[in-house]
């Protein structure tokens, strides 16, 4: 998965600090926290896609993960929006979203009533935005962070050391677990293997062609991070940094922004009750 991997380009976003780009993905995360609605959603994600298309990100690389969440999302989430079938879940648009367009099971059903409901349909579009956002988000600042960055980040911070290294190696190290699970499917695709749905126990059989590889590499770069470590006899001393970040001018501008929009739709979802469904 090309998604969480650092790259090494001259852009806008690269060149930010990475304490301004910590600003926006926190500010990010605590509007979609708290949002619900499909409308401000959407319009948060139209806010954020100049960021993106100014960062001349690997979009064609990015499809095919992109697709996976949106379409995993859409799915998972109608199957849950099925089950917000009664009265009184949705506050915000009763009349609407109280519509059924489709009455599956009614409150005899062991799982209760099912129905496809505007109120449901709002549900999914809202809750996918909000996972396609959050994950874009999540995908640039890794992309255009280098990790010396993060670390200064994290140190300027005042975090444990320990804390620090863990974060830097889960930051390395799902990257190329990553990569190993795409390499591994694609040689065993080659062989002729494939996923069939079945029972359970069936399927899980299915995945050991692809889960013995994929746990020997973990289990060897896990080795290998340990002797690494104790080698170069890491957490004896606290660590020095060799260089240091200064926030500038754009740096600032773009903390103010982010924090201006998260001051903005707190207000909104508080004075207005814009927000939930």
């Amino acid at each position: 998965m090309a998604l969480f991997v650092y790259t090494q380009r001259n852009t806008l976003l690269h060149r930010l600090h990475p304490a301004s780009k910590a600003v926006w993905m926190v500010a990010m995360g605590l509007i979609l926290s708290i949002y619900f609605d499909p409308l401000p959603l959407l319009a948060l994600f139209l806010l954020n896609l100049p960021f993106f298309l100014v960062g001349r990100l690997p979009w064609r690389s990015w499809a095919k993960p992109f697709t996976y969440v949106l379409v995993l999302g859409i799915i998972g989430y109608f199957i849950v929006s099925l089950f917000l079938a009664r009265p009184g879940v949705f506050t915000r648009y009763p009349e609407l979203v109280g519509v059924t367009l489709w009455h599956i099971a009614g409150e005899e059903f062991i799982l209760g009533p099912m129905a496809v409901t505007i109120g449901g349909l709002l549900y999914t579009a809202g809750q996918t935005l909000r996972s396609l956002t959050m994950v874009l988000i999540i995908a640039v600042f890794v992309y255009s962070t280098r990790p010396n960055d993060l670390v200064y980040l994290l140190s300027q911070a005042r975090l444990p050391p320990k804390l620090v290294f863990i974060v830097m190696v889960a930051y390395r190290f799902f990257p190329h677990i990553f990569k190993k699970l795409s390499t591994v499917m694609a040689a065993q695709r080659l062989r002729g293997w494939e996923a069939r749905l079945g029972n359970p126990l069936a399927m899980a059989r299915q995945f050991m062609p692809i889960t013995i590889p994929v746990l020997t590499e973990t289990v060897r770069l896990a080795d290998d991070t340990t002797r690494a470590v104790e080698s170069r006899a890491y957490g004896t001393s606290r660590f020095s940094l060799h260089h240091e970040l200064k926030m500038r001018r754009a740096d600032w501008l773009f903390t103010a922004l982010w924090l201006a929009v998260a001051t903005i739709f707190v207000w909104i979802y508080i004075g207005f009750g814009v927000g939930p469904l």
